[in-house]
């Protein structure tokens, strides 16, 4: 990756592609999909992949938010209830997949 990335200013530009809440239906993971798939679409054709890695720990951090919603028999989840915390677990779970991402760890971990 060529661009430099401010963690928590790249959680808020992502947390912004998200609608304010998501109504889960029956199954929670096929409601987020139903967003993030035209999401990554439209991220595809952009060049930063730190946004699109992003979306892809934010959607990840949401669907874990749902599945504690609806075992709490809840009907939505709220992005904006999204901490930077959960968004940065994840972050840091897809970068530590593989030594590929070595550097984009590094430099995550440096400046959050």
């Amino acid at each position: 990756m060529a661009e430099s990335v401010d963690p928590r200013e790249l959680f808020q530009r992502v947390k912004e592609l998200w609608p304010l809440s998501v109504v889960l239906g029956d199954n929670p993971l096929v409601a987020l999909n139903a967003i993030y798939w035209p999401l990554e679409e439209r991220l595809g054709n952009n060049d930063d992949e730190w946004l699109s890695l992003g979306a892809w720990a934010f959607h990840q951090g949401l669907h874990e938010m749902a599945e504690v919603v609806a075992a709490n028999t809840g009907s939505t989840v709220s992005s904006r209830e999204m901490r930077f915390s959960t968004f940065d677990r994840w972050i840091r779970f897809n970068l530590e997949g593989d030594d590929s991402w070595a550097e984009e760890l590094a430099e995550w971990l440096s400046k959050r």
